[in-house]
């Protein structure tokens, strides 16, 4: 059974009913498809290069008040439904009925020229598995909120994702709850620019190995790493962070890391710093090289909840043009000395709080 459907909408509407799906494969599209159909799409439909196959676990598939569809279904005898994406042409809204629980397997095929998988498999929450194989696409410039959500996915492996000419990454993984295990040492980066977000909230995972990552190019760190709460090891050594403005929030509640070496980060462009390491609680050891914060605007809630941190060495740290401050070393209980001599406050119109809560502070060197 062949179906035409004319949009990635259409997609993104089909995903978010797939309640009973705990399965996805993600594979290349090849003609043999074609000849094992026994179709010819050459006519009304450009050849695909994507195949999605869906598979679940019964009961009914989509319902018919979340969903439209231009061809009506009738799955009496059918096990597979194939549906194929043309974005050229507009699309026509026929009732989707009859879809029964002998459906098993759904087939999606995509166009060759759809360069987005923006929101893909944004909210799949039943997914427990995406398997990728063979794939080798290079022309999609767009994952952003490409995984996120997907709240029940335990084990990701992209790295046969080709992603070489992606320039926004932003959301990818927000909100995998329950992802443990993720591969993507293979992931391209060279060209992407935004990765806010990116793994916001994937508070089971323990390590991420970053070393293969290229961020030359990105200028947005925000809540990168934000509440990833069970995070423990981290490998960004090769961070490359020259054209980076905003990095609020960056590590903010990775509660569990002890260590961060953050020696070959550059901060000449930041100019926002509040909260990048707020509610570290664990953390104990952290390196800078170079401080060059010249442009940063906003330190607040810097360090604050960073209750085991003993040392803290920013006898580096610019605060030329900071505002604002309030709560940057709040509730930091275990620090005993903290130097902040020469830190430039001419500009600051806000300390609210700053020390809050310093319980074993006994030596602050400040100028006056």
């Amino acid at each position: 059974m062949l179906e035409k459907i004319k949009s990635i909408h259409i997609f993104k509407k089909i995903l978010k009913c797939l309640d009973e799906c705990k399965v996805l494969k993600l594979i290349n599209y090849n003609k043999r498809l074609q000849k094992k159909l026994n179709i010819s799409i050459t006519n009304y439909i450009k050849m695909s290069e994507i195949e999605i196959e869906l598979t679940f676990g019964g009961h009914y598939l989509l319902n018919q008040s979340d969903f439209i569809c231009p061809i009506y279904l009738n799955s009496e005898n059918c096990d597979f439904i194939h549906f194929y994406f043309n974005n050229k042409t507009e699309e026509q809204k026929l009732p989707f009925d009859n879809i029964v629980e002998k459906i098993n397997k759904v087939k999606i095929v995509m166009e060759y020229n759809i360069k987005s998988f923006g929101y893909l498999f944004n909210r799949c929450k039943k997914i427990k598995e995406i398997k990728i194989n063979k794939f080798h696409r290079n022309n999609i410039i767009d994952m952003q909120y490409m995984f996120s959500n997907c709240s029940s996915l335990t084990n990701l492996d992209i790295s046969k994702l080709r992603s070489k000419n992606v320039i926004n990454m932003c959301n990818m993984f927000y909100g995998c709850s329950s992802l443990k295990n993720l591969n993507i040492s293979s992931l391209k980066t060279d060209k992407v620019i935004d990765m806010r977000n990116l793994f916001y909230d994937c508070y089971s995972l323990y390590e991420l190995d970053l070393s293969s990552f290229k961020t030359n190019n990105v200028t947005n760190m925000s809540c990168m790493f934000s509440n990833c709460s069970l995070l423990n090891n981290l490998n960004i050594s090769d961070f490359k962070t020259d054209k980076v403005t905003d990095m609020s929030d960056m590590f903010s509640c990775c509660s569990s890391l002890t260590s961060l070496d953050l020696s070959n980060f550059n901060f000449n462009n930041v100019y926002n710093m509040s909260g990048i390491f707020s509610n570290c609680t664990s953390l104990k050891y952290l390196l800078f090289s170079n401080l060059n914060t010249d442009n940063v605007t906003n330190m607040s809630y810097m360090f604050s909840y960073c209750s085991s941190l003993t040392n803290l060495n920013i006898s580096n740290l610019k605060t030329d043009h900071v505002t604002n401050m309030c709560y940057m070393f709040s509730y930091c209980f275990s620090l005993i000395k903290l130097d902040i001599s020469h830190f430039k406050t001419d500009n600051v119109i806000n300390m609210k709080y700053m020390f809050e809560n310093c319980k074993s502070l006994k030596h602050l060197i400040f100028q006056i």
